[in-house]
């Protein structure tokens, strides 16, 4: 069986299931992993991570100037083809590239085609990338239009999206949920682009009329402290829970357990943006309605009045008054639901996604 080199800068972030649900269930290759660091191995076990970390010291700086590590492995594992997975990895391994000689694809998922490009030296190197590499699998429309205005050529770029596990966030049926109070979930990094403060100020105005509602926050981040004092300031502490990050089990638990899923997305001040979120589509996969904003490759993931609303980034009062037609209409929040679940089973079912892209390895080799 063809063998593929699954380059990740780092394996692997809390967040990048998105990055470890396809390499487990890849069935024809034998994908390896090559890092340059390594954490969180127990979250994301996988019996094939080479890491150029787990050399002494003097020789990881050796690595870093000649990569004979990666070359080493390249060698001996025979590989077919490198996938790399966001921009800077494929920048990262390109230097692999000329060596062996190997087809490159590359992800690119949000902020490496959004942000990053902002310095000049990464949209140099961003450009050469684009010249040399074989093929780029943008993670939404969005993201595949911006990289054509950073100089991708339109013949070497396609959108791939990230698929969701239907076993692992399976549906619930909104109408078993009878509770006289309603959870509104927010799920994320403490970020700004994440808009949690947008969403906790929504929260707060329909909190006004509705004292039957709780917000659920979870997540870990630098923003933490400064909503802690917005929650304080807006007067709602007793009725939003605010918890640390989870792993994916128990953030589809999560979601099983709430009634309506919230996110307020925003462009941050340093031009970062989401592509399509992996949470927006999670939780329509389980039968929430969403309510989110018009951001980047969000709409993607959504049909604005069919599987739930869109406001414009920022518009808290809009945001609300989305918010009040899913707390008052329990009928509604059941239709969006089911509409929901089978939106993200036609279009983002992670084994159609993966299939798709072993075409694409195939095509390649």
């Amino acid at each position: 069986m063809d063998r593929i080199a699954y380059a990740v800068h780092n394996y692997l972030g809390l967040s990048e299931t998105f990055i470890y649900e396809p390499l487990r269930n890849i069935k024809s290759f034998q994908p390896f992993v090559l890092a340059v660091t390594k954490e969180n191995l127990d979250k994301f076990p996988y019996p094939r991570v080479y890491s150029a970390s787990d050399l002494p010291l003097p020789q990881r700086a050796l690595e870093y100037l000649t990569k004979s590590f990666d070359k080493k492995v390249i060698r001996e594992e025979k590989p077919k083809l490198i996938h790399a997975h966001f921009g800077w990895e494929g920048i990262h391994m390109l230097p692999l590239k000329r060596h062996s000689k190997l087809p490159m694809v590359t992800s690119l998922y949000g902020a490496d085609i959004s942000m990053y490009p902002n310095n000049p030296i990464y949209r140099m190197q961003l450009k050469r990338l684009f010249r040399e590499g074989d093929l780029f699998l943008a993670a939404c429309e969005d993201l595949k239009k911006r990289a054509v205005e950073l100089g991708c050529p339109e013949n070497k770029i396609r959108v791939q999206y990230c698929g969701i596990d239907l076993e692992r966030f399976q549906f619930t049926p909104p109408h078993i949920k009878r509770s006289e109070t309603i959870t509104i979930l927010m799920l994320g990094r403490l970020v700004d682009k994440k808009g949690f403060d947008y969403g906790i100020k929504a929260f707060a105005e329909s909190y006004k009329n509705h004292k039957n509602i709780r917000l659920r926050i979870i997540g870990n981040g630098p923003e933490k402290g400064k909503l802690i004092k917005l929650i304080n300031e807006l007067g709602i502490g007793s009725a939003v829970t605010l918890e640390e990050g989870k792993n994916h089990q128990e953030v589809a638990h999560a979601m099983q357990e709430a009634d309506i899923f919230m996110m307020a997305y925003v462009t941050s001040k340093s031009g970062n943006a989401e592509g399509t979120p992996s949470v927006i589509k999670e939780a329509s996969a389980v039968g929430l309605p969403v309510v989110t904003t018009r951001h980047a490759g969000v709409p993607e993931g959504v049909l604005d009045g069919e599987t739930g609303f869109l406001a414009e980034e920022k518009d808290v009062k809009n945001l609300s008054k989305k918010l009040n037609q899913l707390i008052e209409n329990r009928d509604l929040r059941i239709q969006f639901g089911e509409k929901g679940r089978n939106f993200i089973k036609e279009k983002f079912n992670l084994l159609d996604q993966v299939r798709e892209l072993e075409d694409i390895y195939r095509e390649l080799c």
